[in-house]
């Protein structure tokens, strides 16, 4: 019997930018598909590089060093194929060890990093007339297996947030509500209250000269599977064995089906409009083969687009637009 051949997985979460309408006048006018792809071509090569990406809480600096756009063709619509080089740095207590079996140290001004982070950016537009238009884009983000997760989503949200300044879709929770309904039960539910403290630098007074920094983080997770939807934002909002006073954020993470809808609330934000972040992702994945890995064909752009086109149909069959 023949052994089975490996697979593995691409996972291609999809994203959904704000709407740009407010824009158009001056980014993009009224444009075809092809002509807003143009735009953001030129907001890129206007773009400053290096681009720092500093962690509050790890010394580790992941810097974007350059992004090439590809002009692509998916689902019959223009696209745009992002290729973002990208390296961390400021590295402590690793190692590499080459050919030889030797060993060799990562210090913190070597570069660890990859040319080949991917993001397919597809326009869209809805709407009846020039006047009523909403541009968008949809941003399908392509972590190879060789990627840890989330990383190479961490740089396609700072690119289009902090680089290009196109933030991704903040909905509202009666829109999230409203969509939860028609599932009469959510097969999982996430919760996260979490702080981070870096004051209180009070130690010893012998030991005082050589602190460099505090950090108190506090955590309080719960997990709920099968909740009744109706009873979701109760479950979101019930703070019995919290106290809230101790925690800055509070996250819930909806997964159904292969929808997932992440919410982060600010606890002690007095500015309502900016207390609640809402994100809504479509999760979706491809098989690869050992084999086109080992080859590294999925970096080929002809593969990456037919892996992303299969992704977009499938997207677009769930009823988004």
């Amino acid at each position: 019997m023949a052994q089975k051949e490996k697979m593995y997985q691409i996972k291609v979460p999809v994203y959904t930018s704000a709407g740009i309408e407010g824009l158009t006048q001056s980014l993009f006018g009224y444009m075809s598909y092809k002509e807003m792809n143009e735009a953001i071509k030129q907001q890129i090569k206007d773009a400053k590089y290096p681009y720092f990406i500093n962690s509050r809480v790890k010394t580790k600096t992941t810097i974007i060093d350059s992004v090439i756009c590809k002009d692509v063709i998916v689902d019959g619509r223009d696209a745009l194929l992002l290729r973002i080089s990208a390296y961390n740095t400021n590295l402590y207590g690793g190692y590499f060890e080459d050919d030889t079996k030797r060993k060799r140290e990562i210090t913190n001004t070597n570069r660890i990093g990859s040319d080949n982070n991917f993001v397919l950016l597809f326009p869209m537009m809805l709407g009846i007339s020039d006047e009523e238009t909403n541009y968008y884009f949809l941003m399908l983000v392509y972590e190879d297996p060789s990627k840890d997760t989330g990383e190479v989503v961490k740089l396609a949200k700072v690119l289009l947030n902090k680089m290009l300044n196109i933030p991704m879709q903040n909905i509202k929770m009666e829109t999230v509500m409203e969509e939860l309904r028609i599932s009469k039960r959510i097969p999982e539910l996430n919760l996260k209250f979490s702080s981070l403290d870096e004051g209180d630098n009070n130690v010893d007074a012998r030991f005082k000269e050589y602190l460099v920094k505090t950090k108190t983080i506090q955590k309080k997770e719960r997990k709920f599977e099968y909740v009744p939807s109706d009873l979701i934002n109760e479950v979101i909002n019930d703070t019995t064995d919290v106290d809230v006073s101790k925690y800055d954020t509070r996250e819930a993470q909806i997964k159904l089906g292969r929808k997932e809808y992440r919410i982060k609330h600010m606890l002690h934000e007095a500015n309502e409009e900016i207390q609640d972040t809402i994100e809504r992702i479509f999760n979706a994945s491809v098989e690869v083969t050992k084999e086109e890995m080992d080859n590294k064909k999925i970096y080929d752009t002809e593969f990456i687009v037919e892996k992303l086109t299969a992704v977009m149909n499938n997207y677009l069959s769930y009823g988004d637009k």
